[in-house]
């Protein structure tokens, strides 16, 4: 760890300790919450997300214009028919990047509601 982040020979100042300790807890509260939301996702408990899956939350979110099969084309990128946590958490690093940039092309990480 002290390799990573010390600029000094001497050893890690306190701030540079502290600017990677807030990183990492950044960084596990970040996988914590895309653990709940796919949990909240998968109903069922199987560890995958089913197009009906995704259908079901986006009704309930009031999605307009929602294309399923184009949503499991983009994330399921194994081919599977399935959206496992891998493929979910790979869609929401890019959604949340995407987001922090403008966009003006409407896609997964811009719902449009009713």
């Amino acid at each position: 760890m002290i390799d990573a982040i010390s600029v000094e020979s001497s050893g890690i100042s306190f701030q540079a300790f502290v600017d990677y300790c807030s990183g990492y807890t950044s960084l596990r509260k970040e996988e914590e919450e895309y653990l709940e939301a796919f949990r909240v996702l998968d109903s069922s408990g199987t560890g995958r997300l089913s197009k009906d899956d995704i259908k079901y939350v986006a009704s309930k979110l009031g999605i307009v214009g929602f294309d399923a099969d184009d949503v499991m084309a983009k994330i399921d990128t194994k081919q599977d028919g399935v959206i496992d946590y891998e493929e979910f958490v790979q869609m929401m690093k890019t959604t949340t990047s995407t987001q922090k940039k403008p966009s003006t092309e409407p896609g997964w990480g811009t719902p449009h509601l009713v």
